[in-house]
């Protein structure tokens, strides 16, 4: 029997869906509101093979569903204006059910968990602005009295911020890696990369002292190589000194490179290059944060642009 009825209704039924709701309900204990959620999931699943597949469904139709169908579907959920994130929720109700199925009536289909969930985008890196970077970079730069600690400390976060670098990048830099005015970086996968050395980065490298060829450049405090810890909480403290934002981390200092290179004309594949990025689009992402100025720039280089609204 049904309890509360109108949660278990199904417009357009799949096999056992209203018993595999009454299992949620009553046996699982969920609430009415995550019930009705499950039902409004199998609903639309159920609505679309019928349209999809033409016929009425039965356990034989379950069974035969392909990766085609279930792509099928997810596009048609994407096209009527669903969020990736809720088309996964979704799949993740009809899932529970097919698994319920197998296990309550050896109905059996591996097609709906062959297909993956589908990628959120990522989320733009966050860079911090310019004045904010210089703003850190003042309040540590080191003074006559210095410490050759907070004097390390420095040239690490020019450094990071300089050239771009992964920490674990920079950590990894040996006295003999300055030894030219190009700096060879050994990045992700053992992928080398050339970078070129500015001034104001060579002028902080000269800061600490000569370090032989294969001694770590940047030296932790008992000996041997610094850990990227030191680091992180040199910004922690410094942020909350400073009132800077709570994404100011190593890498915050990387995307703070790669957004200020864009943001003043470098084009992508440069960019990309120095970042050691091995696909394009993982450095496009620096484009979201850089969407005012790209406006600015197609207003200006761009025919139509320049023609005045009335």
């Amino acid at each position: 029997m049904c309890g509360k009825g109108a949660v278990t209704h199904l417009p357009a039924p799949l096999p056992y869906a209203a018993d595999f709701l009454n299992h949620l309900e009553h046996e699982r204990r969920l609430s009415l509101h995550t019930v009705d959620a499950y039902r409004r999931d199998l609903t639309a699943f159920s609505t679309f093979l019928q349209d999809h597949l033409g016929e009425v469904l039965t356990t034989e139709t379950l069974e035969k569903l392909g990766k085609k169908d279930m792509q099928s579907f997810l596009a048609q959920q994407i096209r009527s204006g669903k969020s990736k994130t809720s088309v996964n929720r979704l799949l993740a109700g009809i899932r529970s059910y097919f698994r319920w199925l197998k296990k309550n009536h050896a109905i059996d289909n591996q097609s709906l968990f062959i297909q993956g969930n589908l990628k959120n985008p990522l989320p733009p890196p966050k860079a911090l602005p310019y004045p904010e970077v210089l703003r850190l970079l003042e309040t540590l730069e080191p003074q006559a009295d210095s410490s050759e600690k907070d004097i390390q400390d420095y040239v690490v976060l020019v450094v990071l911020y300089g050239l771009g670098l992964r920490i674990s990048e920079a950590l990894a830099l040996d006295g003999g890696d300055l030894a030219s005015d190009t700096l060879t970086v050994h990045g992700k996968g053992n992928k080398q990369r050339a970078l070129p050395i500015l001034s104001p980065v060579r002028n902080a490298l000269n800061l600490l002292p000569a370090r032989a060829q294969n001694d770590p450049l940047f030296v932790a405090p008992r000996g041997g190589r610094l850990h990227a810890r030191h680091v992180q909480l040199l910004l922690q403290k410094t942020r909350l000194s400073l009132g800077l934002p709570e994404h100011l981390t190593p890498h915050a200092l990387r995307h703070s490179f790669a957004t200020h290179l864009l943001e003043n004309g470098a084009d992508l594949r440069t960019v990309q290059e120095m970042l050691g990025h091995a696909s394009l689009s993982t450095t496009q992402r620096y484009l979201a944060t850089d969407a005012a100025r790209l406006l600015k720039v197609h207003q200006q280089a761009h025919p139509l642009g320049k023609i005045k609204s009335s």
